[in-house]
């Protein structure tokens, strides 16, 4: 589940969200919704960001348009260039 991933990957945004636990069934499905909300707009950009080589900034960014993601991506070089970061000028051993 996005759930398990995340304890996996970004344990700090899985704790930064709380349920308050109303036990009905209408409150439990809004939080199950919000719960989600969170994972996309804080984890999801997250996991992307891992994907960088960039020594200094790794930066992941996800695009959303009407509640779908349509695209993630992350700064860096590309797969066969050699891993450097131009904005700090370094370049990795």
């Amino acid at each position: 589940t996005l759930k398990e991933l995340g304890r996996r990957w970004c344990p700090e945004v899985i704790k930064a969200f709380r349920k308050r636990s109303a036990h009905t069934a209408l409150a439990d499905i809004r939080e199950s919704i919000e719960e989600l909300r969170h994972y996309r707009e804080k984890m999801m950009a997250e996991v992307a960001a891992t994907r960088s080589n960039c020594i200094k900034r790794r930066v992941g960014a996800v695009i959303v348009h009407n509640k779908q993601i349509l695209s993630t991506g992350y700064n860096g070089t590309r797969g066969a260039m050699a891993t450097t970061c131009a904005c700090w000028g370094l370049t990795a051993a």
